[in-house]
C-alpha cells in the first residue's frame, strides 16, 4: 500500500514539474503560412499529371516553392519537423494556411 501511495506522489510530482515547452518558428509566421500555401498549391498541381510523371512533378514545384521563397529543402523539412513536434502549433498555423488559400481563391471570383 505504501508503495501505491509513494508512487502516486511521484507521479504528481513529475506531473507538476513538466515545463509547458514553446516552440519557436525558425521565420515569421506570414512567411510560414506563404510557404505552407505555395506547397499546397504544389502538390495539387502535381495531382493533374498523369500517375507516371507526378512525383517528378511535384519534385519540380517543389523546388520552384522553395526557390521562390528563397528557402532550402533543409529550411523546410527544418520547418516541419518544428510544426510536428508541436501540434497545437502546426493546427493554428495549418488554420491560418487555409484562411489564406480561401482568400486567395475569393480574389481570383
Amino acid at each position: 500500500m505504501i508503495r501505491y501511495i509513494i508512487f502516486l506522489l511521484a507521479m504528481v510530482v513529475l506531473a507538476s514539474c513538466k515545463q509547458d515547452k514553446k516552440v519557436e518558428l525558425p521565420m515569421e509566421e506570414e512567411k510560414v503560412i506563404s510557404i505552407l500555401g505555395d506547397m499546397h498549391f504544389a502538390i495539387s498541381a502535381s495531382l493533374i499529371h498523369v500517375q507516371e510523371k507526378r512525383d517528378s512533378m511535384k519534385l519540380i514545384y517543389e523546388s520552384q516553392v522553395f526557390e521562390i521563397n528563397e528557402i532550402s529543402k533543409e529550411e523546410y523539412e527544418n520547418l516541419i519537423r518544428i510544426l510536428e513536434s508541436d501540434l497545437e502549433l502546426y493546427y493554428d498555423i495549418e488554420k491560418k494556411v487555409h484562411n489564406y488559400l480561401k482568400n486567395i481563391q475569393n480574389e481570383k471570383k
